[in-house]
């Protein structure tokens, strides 16, 4: 719309004629009653009543003519209109009120102020034409020095008066654009905002888990109905920001105030995958909490973010696992046991022909086999082990594992090579320490087609340092991470249908964890894989490591085997 039309009016037509033809016309009416009070008889000259005429005909045209569908170029009609009663009025009353010349503000401003560049243009043309035409079509000078300055004065003034008011105007129209540009902005911003509101109240609604907003005073600003249930079970109370009924993991001590999630959060703490139980005995839910405080950029706290996850189903899965696979490991033993006991019996049978002894050693091995499964499902099922320490020369555990190796057997083609060794005491659990040996060993062989298994001990003064690296099939880059897993197989095995049960790694990493240890994996290329096992020389409290009951009280079988690779 025309900057001379009112932005956003509900009646454009009004707005025009209370800028323009409404004040021209009050003033013509201020003007013709002055001069009626004065002298009567300046009202019946031609020219005023003309002017009064064009008046009117210029407001009906105002109010009748839609004015805001045409271009602004129509306006100018009523410019001219406003100009030519102006010069009629100043002409017909000049002689008794000179005053009246100041009627020419009301058209020359607003073309100024409305119509831009153009507009002061023809403001400056039109009161030139106003103040000196009448002169020149009459011939009507001014008689004197004094006459001539006041108009060359009166014209210089309002061509001043008309330059000040067209820059003023265009100042105030930039200013106006650029607010309604940073006006249309926030209200874009905002409209966006509610949108994401919107979006994020609905994501909140649907996912699955518990999940709420603090503010910065603790007060609950978002949250689904996950959450509120959840809240309600641990009977969470708002004012406090404590529950009755939030328990440790074991689901039996109860989880002090200070430990509890919502008040971590709420006092600027982390909470990275806590595990803990809500809930009346007998309505316990297993949780697993993740919250951290909410700050702005100059670190403000601007409240916090608390999720929690019910993992009651997924824990009470894992506690039917192990109580299966510790079932299943029990069921195992009974029968091996009579197994390796009447294979003991015919192998002290002098009379046995080679042949049968060749298929005795075959029976053995598949007990054995069978044995070291059953000792794996048993240490899938423990938690943590149970260490025997003694002072143990770990560079004499390596020769014997290195030996027991060679004398089982390796692939056609293998080598297994055995670094320096020196004499390396340190305190452990020598039949751990001989398992993980086997572990890592037998998982060297399985996996190697060719080429070589080396094994190296060795210290750097505060640990010993294990390594056995192989020039086997190797394990993917991006599985490195998982071999460690329970039940884990790399898929480059489970292409070649390599036999294992997946849980070998696993119980290396109990072992070697239970002695204050690091293992890692690494692939070394062409391919291989090499595993690094760091155990510290001396334990600083070998009672202060997690002990539980070990479940492998009795074995099975040659313990110091019993792994296959993730």
């Amino acid at each position: 719309m025309p900057r001379w039309i009112g932005q956003g009016e509900r009646h454009p037509r009004l707005g025009l004629v209370s800028r323009s033809q409404g004040p021209l016309a009050l003033g013509v009416v201020v003007v013709t009653a002055i001069v009626g009070a004065t002298t009567p008889a300046f009202l019946n000259v031609r020219e005023l009543q003309l002017s009064w005429v064009v008046m009117g005909l210029a407001l009906i045209a105002t109010l009748a003519i839609p004015w805001e569908r045409l271009g602004r170029s129509w306006a100018l009609v009523l410019v001219s209109a406003d100009l030519a009663v102006v010069g009629l009025v100043t002409h017909a009353v000049s002689p008794i009120l000179g005053a009246s010349i100041v009627l020419l503000a009301f058209p020359v401003l607003w073309l100024a102020h409305g119509f831009g560049r153009l507009g002061a243009a023809l403001a400056l043309i039109g009161s030139v034409l106003v103040i000196w035409l009448p002169n020149v079509l009459y011939g009507e000078y001014p008689g004197s020095v004094q006459a001539w300055s006041e108009l060359i004065a009166l014209t210089v003034l309002l061509l001043l008066v008309i330059v000040v008011v067209s820059l003023q105007s265009g100042r105030f129209e930039r200013a106006q654009a650029s607010l309604r540009a940073e006006a249309d902005a926030k209200v874009e911003a905002l409209a966006s905002q509610n949108r994401l509101a919107v979006m994020l109240r609905s994501v909140v609604a649907e996912v699955n888990v518990g999940l709420v907003f603090f503010d910065e005073h603790g007060e609950q600003i978002l949250n689904n109905r996950t959450s509120i249930e959840l809240a309600a079970l641990a009977g969470y109370d708002p004012a406090t920001g404590s529950a009755r009924f939030v328990w440790a993991a074991d689901g039996v001590t109860p989880l002090a105030r200070e430990e509890q999630p919502v008040i971590r959060v709420l006092g600027g703490q982390d909470v990275r995958d806590f595990f803990y139980r809500v809930g009346p005995p007998g309505k316990q839910r297993a949780l697993v909490a993740n919250g951290r405080s909410v700050r702005d950029a100059t670190g403000a706290p601007h409240g916090a973010v608390l999720v929690g996850q019910d993992v009651t189903e997924l824990t009470e899965a894992v506690r039917m696992r192990s109580e299966s696979l510790t079932s299943l490991s029990h069921e195992l033993r009974t029968p091996l046991t009579s197994i390796l006991g009447y294979l003991d019996l015919l192998g002290d049978d002098d009379d046995l022909a080679p042949q049968v002894r060749s298929q005795l050693a075959v029976i053995r091995r598949s007990a054995d086999h069978l044995g070291r499964l059953a000792e794996q499902f048993l240490a899938a099922s423990a938690p943590e082990l149970e260490l025997s320490t003694e002072a143990v020369d770990l560079g004499a555990l390596v020769v014997d594992a290195v030996a027991e190796r060679r004398r089982v057997g390796l692939p056609t083609g293998v080598e297994l090579r055995l670094g320096a060794r020196p004499e390396l005491r340190l305190d452990a659990d020598r039949r751990r320490i001989e398992e993980l040996l086997a572990i890592l060993l037998d998982n060297a062989a399985a996996y190697t087609r060719e080429g070589e298994i080396f094994v190296s001990a060795r210290s750097d003064g505060r640990e010993a340092v294990i390594r056995v690296s192989d020039t086997g099939i190797g394990i993917p880059e991006d599985e490195l991470a998982s071999v460690f897993e329970r039940f884990h197989r790399a898929a480059n095995v489970r292409e070649e249908t390599i036999r294992g049960s997946g849980l070998g790694l696993t119980i290396a990493r109990s072992i070697v964890r239970a002695h204050g240890g690091t293992i890692e994996a690494f692939a070394t290329g062409n391919p291989g894989t090499t595993i690094l096992v760091r155990l510290p020389l001396q334990r600083a409290d070998p009672a202060g490591a997690p002990k539980v009951a070990d479940p492998r009280s009795r074995r099975v079988g040659p313990a110091r085997r019993g792994a296959d690779q993730g």
